[in-house]
């Protein structure tokens, strides 16, 4: 732009030779952003709704110097224009290869345009949330050697090799990820995975995103589920709970078993079951029973049905302390209804 140009701008708009300079820079960038080889129209903002990610937009940005890293594993820069600001902790998808990213820094330049790096996803994070939602988030693994576990021991920081590290945006799922939490680590299609528990978070609210670590935790087949997803893949759920919705022949069902989520030895508790309607009301159901899946001898428990309730008893064996087992309803072919952990505890 020569000087003339410029004056002339400035003496209408008021402005100085720095704004005018920042908006041919813009204007620059805009115009030439898509002719540069460096472009990427394959990569899509990738945002999540509650449980799960979905394809957006095109994203518009200018992707080099793609490169192994040492803490991340594999990153990449980006360039965008200023009116389209990335913020640290948005998702992409690169339909090129398939790959998903997490933008990990971004930098206002000037005000001319943003600039920053993202990290590959190579990770899917899955877990149950209350209501028995499947939650999924793509993560960003990170080296664990330069980060503690949350945990003392003698009252020395243990950072131990068995240990995994994640990198997840924070939202409105992600941020109230608690410790102990567990989580598998491996492939789906195996039979006893390793599983990992949340060992310690480090929230960097500045920066959008959750530094999570997992230390090494093992299998437990009663309550570990593999579970099939509504695209028909099946994954592994830690601590998983079935469905407590059942459809019956009238109408929408919520059953479930109230009751405690310990047994003493030698004590009796009583578990009941509910089967409420829409509008959270009581209704009937004939064809259904009482089950318990156990790993141990299933004559230590005396068992007492009547209605909707059942009383059970662990016999005096100490052999039955920290076992555990699940009791089920069952619908008359078979399927589980609902389904609840019972832990066994010494009666003092």
């Amino acid at each position: 732009m020569s000087l003339q140009l410029m004056k002339y701008r400035m003496n209408n708009r008021g402005d100085t030779a720095r704004d005018e300079m920042i908006r041919d820079g813009q204007n620059l960038l805009k115009e030439e952003l898509e002719h540069d080889s460096s472009y990427s129209p394959t990569l899509l903002f990738y945002p999540y709704d509650y449980n799960k990610g979905s394809d957006g937009e095109c994203a518009n940005l200018r992707i080099y110097n793609r490169k192994k890293d040492s803490t991340y594993g594999e990153v990449q820069n980006f360039v965008s224009t200023y009116d389209n600001p990335i913020k640290k902790g948005m998702y992409f998808h690169d339909t090129k290869d398939d790959t998903y990213w997490i933008a990990t820094e971004s930098y206002n330049v000037n005000d001319i345009q943003f600039e920053g790096k993202m990290a590959k996803c190579i990770y899917t994070l899955r877990w149950q949330d209350s209501d028995g939602n499947i939650i999924e988030r793509k993560a960003v693994t990170c080296d664990q050697t330069k980060y503690s576990n949350g945990q003392t021991g003698n009252s020395t920081i243990m950072v131990a090799d068995n240990q995994y590290g994640l990198l997840v945006p924070i939202d409105e799922v992600t941020k109230n990820l608690k410790r102990e939490m567990r989580f598998p680590f491996d492939f789906d299609d195996i039979d006893n995975p390793d599983i990992y528990r949340l060992s310690n978070r480090k929230i960097n609210l500045d920066e959008g995103i959750i530094q999570l670590s997992f230390s090494f935790d093992a299998f437990n087949s009663m309550t570990d589920k593999k579970v099939t997803l509504d695209d028909g893949k099946q994954v592994w759920i830690c601590d998983y709970s079935s469905s407590t919705s059942s459809i019956s022949s009238t109408e929408e069902m919520l059953v479930s078993i109230v009751g405690s989520d310990t047994l003493r030895i030698n004590r009796t508790k009583t578990w009941t079951v509910e089967f409420k309607g829409k509008g959270e009301n009581n209704v009937e159901v004939d064809n259904w029973k009482w089950n318990i899946k156990a790993d141990f001898d299933m004559s230590e428990l005396v068992m007492q049905e009547s209605g909707l309730n059942i009383k059970i008893t662990a016999q005096d064996d100490d052999s039955l302390v920290d076992e555990s087992f699940l009791l089920q309803i069952l619908s008359g072919d078979g399927t589980v209804l609902a389904e609840k952990q019972i832990d066994i505890v010494d009666g003092f």
